[in-house]
């Protein structure tokens, strides 16, 4: 619960068959000063309880997450290549799932490509226009970058003129 700042935990507790319905309250309060007392942040817990009696009198312990990277770890446990989460703005190009879902606007939908599923989320399609400066900085670094190994060159040439020696590169090209 320390790393997730979203993650929240619902205790819901069950009377016993013929137990009374007033025990399961001090049950449920009991089970949640002691995950405090663990080091849990209690206005993160919350607790309930149910009339459905079980035979043990279970408390259940349902936790929730808002956190994409909670929800892909859990279900990656078993295998790591199993859900893959991307939250980003998508250019026309970047993906082809998205790409054939663009035309339909915002909304959730699934797709089955090439074998694997996918479940898309748009929440809104942007017009074209100019990039900010965080998607825009990869390529303006390597453009810079280019400018600037040009001018090096540049510099090179004047400090150390290329001088051919004309009799040797003769020499070289009749053998």
């Amino acid at each position: 619960m320390a790393s997730d700042t979203t993650l929240t935990l619902t205790i819901t507790g069950h009377p016993k068959r013929g137990e009374a319905a007033n025990l399961v309250g001090p049950r449920v309060a009991g089970v949640k000063s002691y995950l405090v007392g663990k080091g849990a942040v209690a206005r993160r817990i919350t607790t309930s309880t149910s009339k459905a009696a079980t035979a043990d009198g279970a408390a259940i312990l349902a936790l929730t997450s808002a956190s994409p990277t909670a929800l892909e770890e859990s279900l990656n446990e078993q295998n790591p290549l199993a859900v893959q989460i991307q939250q980003r703005s998508f250019q026309k190009g970047d993906n082809k799932v998205v790409d054939e879902l663009l035309s339909k606007g915002p909304g959730t939908y699934t797709v089955n490509k090439d074998g694997r599923y996918y479940a898309v989320t748009i929440d809104k399609v942007l017009p074209a226009g100019p990039k900010t400066l965080a998607e825009a900085r990869g390529q303006a670094t390597s453009d810079y970058q280019n400018f600037l190994e040009k001018q090096w060159i540049s510099q090179l040439r004047d400090q150390y003129p290329v001088k051919v020696n004309q009799p040797e590169v003769d020499k070289l090209v009749t053998k």
